[in-house]
């Protein structure tokens, strides 16, 4: 057998939760602030750069350092008796583009900055994003370059050892850990890479018909264009997989769930109706504030109750034509692309972390208000909820994921709501409005919590990470966390739980929960 020229890795990434991959330039009639990327025929556009830096951040996370045939570092760094330029890394990415015809649907996200010590919004910190929704799904195409030399200097790096590493990182992006484009702190972006992945050893003798810039590598069925090559078997694939750096699956997978108490139950007699607000206020349309109307979404074609439930004593068809006449309600119920409720992952982190705040505030712990300019005896190695949850500076250990709603038997209540003149016991001026809101449902979120050579090497440090994460599920369980908007109204004051992370080498199957 000649010398293998290259090794193609192909498969197919599937997102779990909505993605933006941003970047191009914004024109002056653009009113979306982080727009996505596109190409110059008008296609989203996942770019190879962004796949090289996830798959080369989670590699150096599973082998605590890179060999430079991979990345070999930055100009500013080398010193001057090193070579001028960069050598090309041997892990190469191709572009990527939506698999599936015809236009494909986006959505607005409205996100905004929280103050930790008051829990209300950062003035000036608002602003909405363009996002393709879960499950859309995306060819992936890595080539492994195993024609060119080892390294000759510092630690050699053979071809097997490239493809072996390659491959093991490939596995994990398998299992639930890839994670692409902006805020995926914040839930956005989580992916995963289908189990039918095929690799293909290339030889010398294909260099002259590979790449070739004229025809795509693979046709619309997936099959490479390539006469006589054929996908390598798995015992071949286990043996290639043998041959890599010892390394270690830095990814803790856990779920938070969060339930709001069913309409009449002996408990809601007592404490009252718990309701969820979780609501967006921009339109793709018209990319201004959005009514929601009565009679669109959340009930059925008959015009039956459907989700719905109209105030007491007034029967369904009278609200709903009642909801039509009056033209709209305030507010939108945040829904995926499948019209279900959903939680932003940015929502439910950023109560988590301003619930954690609050707590080490209380047991004296100077904590940083991210963004904010820091008190001179300030110090950041004391502060859990910076490490935990990252800062304008520097990311995070925790990552979350949008909450899916996983009940049928959800319901929305609409509230109609004012401000009171303190003189006259009326409504003040116009400030009335109304709000609708969920009861009797259950959402589900993924974390990831990582735990990072440093470490490794110090088990204190992450013995108190997962406490903080004990301390945030206690106090959830006894529903002293508010998710959504109006907590001083009595909204979002649900139960909420969060499970113990377990390592992904110890997960029997992927994480594909979408």
């Amino acid at each position: 057998m000649s010398t293998p020229y290259r090794y193609l890795i192909h498969g197919t990434l599937v997102q779990k939760t909505p993605l933006n991959s941003g970047g191009n330039q914004q024109d002056a009639n653009d009113k979306t602030d982080q727009p996505l990327a596109k190409d110059g025929a008008g296609r989203y556009t996942l770019r190879g750069s962004s796949l090289a830096g996830a798959m080369i951040a989670t590699a150096r996370q599973l082998y605590g350092g890179l060999p430079e045939a991979i990345t070999h570092g930055s100009p500013k760094n080398q010193n001057k008796d090193e070579k001028n330029r960069l050598e090309e890394s041997r892990w190469i990415f191709h572009h990527s583009h939506p698999l599936g015809q015809g236009a494909h649907s986006t959505n607005i996200r409205d996100n905004v900055a929280i103050r930790h010590t008051t829990g209300a919004a950062r003035h000036g910190a608002k602003f909405d994003i363009e996002t393709l929704p879960a499950g859309t799904r995306w060819p992936f195409l890595m080539e492994v370059d195993t024609w060119r030399e080892a390294d000759q200097e510092g630690t050699p790096t053979t071809a097997e050892q490239l493809i072996g590493m390659a491959l093991n990182t490939v596995k994990i992006w398998q299992k639930g850990a890839c994670w692409l484009g902006g805020r995926v702190a914040q839930g956005q972006g989580w992916m995963y890479l289908e189990d039918n992945i095929q690799v293909y050893r290339l030889e010398a003798e294909h260099a002259l018909v590979w790449p070739n810039a004229e025809q795509p590598p693979f046709d619309d069925n997936g099959q490479l264009l390539l006469e006589g090559v054929e996908a390598l078997g798995e015992e071949e694939l286990q043996e290639i997989r043998s041959h890599k750096p010892p390394g270690h699956s830095p990814y803790y997978f856990g779920s938070i769930t969060l339930t709001t108490a069913p309409t009449v139950t002996e408990e809601a007699m007592l404490w009252g109706i718990d309701c969820l607000s979780s609501t967006q206020g921009k339109d793709k349309e018209s990319q201004e504030k959005k009514k929601l109307k009565a009679s669109q979404g959340f009930h059925d074609a008959d015009d039956s109750p459907g989700h719905w439930i109209a105030p007491m004593g007034q029967p369904f068809d009278k609200y709903l034509r009642y909801g039509e006449r009056k033209g709209e309600m305030d507010g939108l119920i945040m829904v995926d692309h499948n019209n279900r409720p959903i939680i932003q992952g940015s929502g439910l982190r950023g109560s988590l972390r301003h619930a954690l705040s609050w707590l080490l505030r209380k047991q004296g712990v100077n904590i940083q208000e991210p963004g904010m300019p820091a008190s001179t005896d300030y110090v950041a190695e004391k502060d859990l909820a910076q490490i935990l949850f990252g800062s304008t500076k520097k990311s995070g250990l925790l990552l979350i994921s949008d909450a899916r709603i996983e009940n049928d038997d959800w319901k929305i209540i609409c509230q109609e709501m004012h401000a009171e003149d303190e003189f006259t016991q009326g409504v003040y001026a116009d400030a009335k409005f109304d709000r609708p809101q969920l009861i009797n449902a259950r959402f589900a979120a993924d974390y990831c919590l990582i735990r990072t050579p440093k470490m490794e090497r110090d088990e204190e440090a992450w013995g108190k990470l997962k406490v903080a994460l004990e301390y945030l599920d206690k106090l959830g369980q006894q529903r002293l966390i508010n998710i959504g908007g109006g907590a001083w109204k009595g909204m979002g004051w649900v139960r909420l739980e969060i499970t113990t992370p377990r390592n992904t080498e110890v997960e029997q199957e992927p994480t594909h929960a979408g």
